[in-house]
């Protein structure tokens, strides 16, 4: 089992290497990732507050800062093509679309990750889970391209909604018209291929974020706890 605590709230002391071989994982795996105790592990990940903001947080910055990164790749490189509307926006668009997506590919790798390469009981290590929690979202998130054609490439109706509601953009029209030449196959290898350091490096930047706003919180109500008493 895993907890938000170890993974959000860990011991500030240095946390050992974790004692195991292949073996062991394996075995682990087929008592702990079975359905029903999978099931009660992620409901008592989620029974704590801290596992939601960490959740949310995380998404947020995987989902955006992942976004830019998407973008760059997908419509400025490979000039495929989306709704006819402004570059910002454009991103603004998918990224929302991949937060409320892939939320819950999210919901299911942050424990999971975190049982990787964890002991019971023990805080998760930052690089570790970093590098597998990355991995495992870029793989998720490969068939990216395809929801994207269907949901909001162009011609398609959300993206005909959204080109009426914002405007079309006549340059956008104009650039990138070789978009739809290129082969899914490539546009998905490309997406792992740049989605794996880009997710490792999002993911260690969501934890970081998470522990440093949960550390923060925690002195603030300990300064406030010592100067109600001085009062």
């Amino acid at each position: 089992m895993i907890s938000a605590r170890q993974l959000f709230d860990p011991p500030t002391v240095p946390l050992r290497p974790p004692q195991r071989n292949g073996r062991a994982l394996v075995g682990r795996a087929c008592r702990d990732l079975r359905p029903r105790p999978c099931l009660r592990m992620l409901l008592a990940f989620y029974r704590e507050p801290l596992a939601w903001f960490g959740l949310l947080l995380s998404a947020f910055i995987i989902a955006y800062a992942g976004g830019i990164v998407m973008f760059v790749l997908h419509a400025v490189v490979l000039g495929e093509q989306g709704p006819a509307i402004s570059p910002v926006e454009h991103w603004a668009l998918d990224s929302t679309l991949g937060f409320v997506g892939l939320g819950p590919v999210v919901a299911l790798i942050l424990p999971i990750a975190a049982w990787i390469v964890s002991e019971p009981d023990e805080g998760v290590r930052t690089l570790p889970f970093a590098a597998v929690g990355g991995v495992l979202f870029a793989l998720a998130a490969g068939p990216g391209p395809i929801a994207h054609d269907l949901l909001v490439g162009r011609g398609t109706w959300l993206a005909n909604r959204v080109t009426d509601l914002l405007g079309g953009d006549t340059t956008v029209l104009a650039a990138h018209a070789h978009g739809d030449g290129i082969p899914q196959t490539l546009s998905i290898g490309m997406q792992v291929a740049i989605g794996v350091p880009t997710y490792v490096l999002l993911v260690w930047l969501a934890l970081t974020a998470v522990r440093s706003a949960v550390r923060h919180r925690e002195a603030f109500l300990r300064a406030r706890t010592v100067l109600t008493e001085v009062e």
